[in-house]
């Protein structure tokens, strides 16, 4: 579905200046409501990722890409928000729509009929609901197909440590491990966000363990960092005052878990399931769109709005019900250049004061001696 476009030689130059270029990430970022996400550069790329599928499903014709692809790039660097970006993107999709259906003025009646018209009909209507979850599942899935939450996991033994943290009077996961449902939803962006974080409840209990500021402005389980999580939750679980025998289990579940998750090389897995399949009734109809006096660009901006953050699931998909889209993360793991980084923050931190300390001293010294050999060449 995604390959004709992500092995452009264009589209991954422009990957590359999203990973490595500020003027593309370096952004005012986006707050997502009701989820505790720590919004990095990553959210430059995941947009990028909106981006395409937008144009994939809504304007339906590769010889535009081109044209789509220079407009797309001038926007990340003339616009310095996300959601101003975001924006921007619907206003191109929707001058594109307008240049493949030759219509010359967006806002004449009729024509911005047709306009709305044709993006509900492909990105609604025959529109996708997306899951994003951990890439370790992502063969399994395409073989045997979606069984919401029925595949290899610890649920038992989190429901054990749950009891281990009641007993020291803590948040317990918040997640029912009974339940085979699972949440789709209708924004690209925050299907890489799950993908990313998967699986969230893991990532939750992990998350409320620190509490104190990060050494660096990255989130250790987004970057895959086992040593920082690792070194947080012991400090955690020494705060609160937790038995050798408990430690052991939490030690234990949680490198079983990292493993499980970390079985192969991590990428953004997205599975897409057709709305009509999910979705019973849109909560927005066409007509609704085509009533509003806004200009084009206002409603054409609300049509692909998410309106489905979280929207449970628990039926069983075949392996011709959905598509899987496995795109490049954004991070590198690289966790022995990050323990470098981590020493030598401490490093300095520690000896910071003593060496400034030498310093001055050297230099008092060396003010005194030039002092006396003044003081020899006057007598």
């Amino acid at each position: 579905m995604f390959d004709e476009y992500l092995e452009r030689k264009d589209v991954q130059f422009f990957i590359r200046e999203i990973k490595t270029n500020d003027r593309y990430f370096n952004k005012n970022k986006r707050q997502f409501a009701s989820h505790s996400f720590y919004l990095s550069n990553e959210l430059a790329l995941y947009i990028f990722y909106d981006a395409l599928l937008k144009f994939k499903l809504i304007v339906q014709d590769y010889s535009y890409f081109s044209d789509y692809l220079e407009q797309l790039n001038r926007l990340y660097i003339k616009i310095n928000s996300f959601d101003g970006l975001e924006y921007g993107i619907s206003k191109l999709i929707c001058k594109m729509v307008s240049l493949k259906l030759h219509i010359q003025d967006m806002e004449q009646e009729e024509s911005k009929r047709i306009i709305i018209q044709t993006i509900y009909q492909n990105y609604i209507e025959e529109g996708y609901f997306i899951h994003g979850f951990n890439s370790s599942y992502a063969e399994y899935i395409k073989e045997y197909g979606f069984i919401p939450e029925i595949y290899n996991n610890y649920y038992i033994r989190f429901v054990e440590l749950n009891k281990i943290l009641k007993k020291y009077d803590l948040q317990p996961i918040t997640k029912d491990f009974l339940s085979n449902k699972i949440a789709f939803t209708d924004d690209v962006v925050l299907g890489c966000y799950y993908s990313s974080y998967a699986p969230m409840f893991f990532y939750k209990f992990l998350n409320q363990t620190r509490f104190f500021k990060r050494v660096y402005q990255q989130d250790p389980y987004l970057i895959d960092s086992y040593y920082l999580v690792m070194r947080y939750l012991k400090r955690f679980m020494k705060i609160y005052g937790f038995s050798s025998s408990d430690k052991k289990f939490v030690l234990d579940l949680v490198q079983d878990q990292w493993n499980l998750t970390h079985q192969c090389k991590k990428k953004v897995s997205l599975l897409l399931v057709k709305r009509k399949r999910i979705l019973i009734e849109e909560p927005v109809t066409l007509q609704k769109y085509l009533r509003d006096k806004k200009s084009i660009y206002e409603v054409v901006d609300r049509i692909l709005c998410s309106k489905q953050k979280s929207l449970l699931y628990n039926e069983i998909l075949e392996p011709g019900d959905f598509e899987i889209l496995n795109l490049d993360y954004y991070y590198d793991s690289n966790e022995k250049k990050e323990k470098e980084r981590v020493y030598s923050f401490r490093f300095l931190n520690t000896y910071g004061k003593v060496s400034l300390i030498l310093l001055c001293g050297t230099i008092l010294i060396t003010i005194s001696l030039l002092l006396m050999i003044i003081r020899v060449l006057g007598e």
